[in-house]
């Protein structure tokens, strides 16, 4: 809901579904009644439609924390 030069950009929708990728690689330290954790995780896909051409979505994860085993 924006504009430019004082004229609306409009609504775009746009719906799709393509291939990615996704990988995680963690380690976990037994200590007490759990585990101390540290987890990295990648995700990537491609993304060429209409509105957003020739891009790609991508994130990185960190997780650290602690998982209680009940």
């Amino acid at each position: 809901d924006g504009e430019a030069g004082g004229q609306p950009f409009g609504t775009q929708v746009e719906t799709g579904t393509q291939w990615g990728a996704y990988g995680a690689l963690g380690i976990d330290w037994f200590v007490g009644p759990g585990a101390a954790l540290f987890e990295v995780q990648g995700a990537w896909a491609a993304m060429d439609g209409f509105v957003m051409r020739d891009t790609h979505l991508s994130t990185v994860n960190l997780a650290l924390g602690y998982r209680l085993m009940l």
